[in-house]
C-alpha cells in the first residue's frame, strides 16, 4: 500500500505541466546608478536602484495592492552618510483575477537621496552598499535579492 502511494506521488511530480515550471535564472537584473560621479561634503546625491525586469514579469510598488510585496533596500553606508526612504515612480495598475496590484514592468528606477556628512574628506572614495529584495511575478511569484555596491567620490561632481 505504501509502495503504491509513493509511486502515485512520484507520478504526480513527473506529470507537472511545463507551463508550471519557472524559467531558470534571475527574472530581474538590479544595479545602482548615481546621478553624478561625486558628491560634495554635506550635499546630497540621488541614487537609483534600477530593476531591469524580464519581459512578462513585474515587481511591486510601495503599496502593492491586494497581493505582492514592495521592493526593500537596506543601505550599509559609511559613518555619517544618510539615506532617505525610496521615492517611488508612479506605478501601473494590473488586474490579476479579482485582485488589483500596483507595480512595474520594464526598467523602473527607485530613487533614494543619499547625503554625505559635512566632514567628508574631498578626494576620498567611499562605497555605498545596498541589499535589495523584491518579489517578481508572472504566473508565479519568485522572491529575489541582490547585494549591490557603488563607489562614490567626495568632491566636485560631473553629471552623468
Amino acid at each position: 500500500m505504501l509502495r503504491s502511494a509513493l509511486v502515485a506521488l512520484l507520478a504526480l511530480f513527473v506529470a507537472v505541466p511545463a507551463s508550471a515550471q519557472i524559467a531558470p535564472g534571475p527574472k530581474v537584473h538590479a544595479r545602482l546608478i548615481a546621478e553624478r560621479d561625486a558628491v560634495q561634503p554635506g550635499s546630497t546625491v540621488t541614487v537609483a536602484l534600477e530593476l531591469d525586469t524580464r519581459k512578462g514579469w513585474h515587481t511591486y510598488w510601495s503599496n502593492p495592492g491586494g497581493a505582492g510585496q514592495a521592493t526593500e533596500i537596506a543601505w550599509t553606508l559609511p559613518a555619517g552618510w544618510k539615506a532617505v526612504p525610496i521615492q517611488w515612480p508612479t506605478p501601473q495598475a494590473e488586474v490579476v483575477g479579482p485582485i488589483m496590484d500596483y507595480g512595474y514592468e520594464g526598467k523602473p528606477w527607485l530613487l533614494v537621496d543619499i547625503t554625505a556628512p559635512k566632514d567628508a574628506k574631498p578626494g576620498d572614495t567611499v562605497t555605498l552598499q545596498a541589499k535589495a529584495q523584491w518579489l517578481v511575478c508572472a504566473e508565479v511569484c519568485v522572491p529575489e535579492d541582490a547585494t549591490l555596491s557603488l563607489p562614490m567620490s567626495v568632491g566636485d561632481a560631473a553629471l552623468r
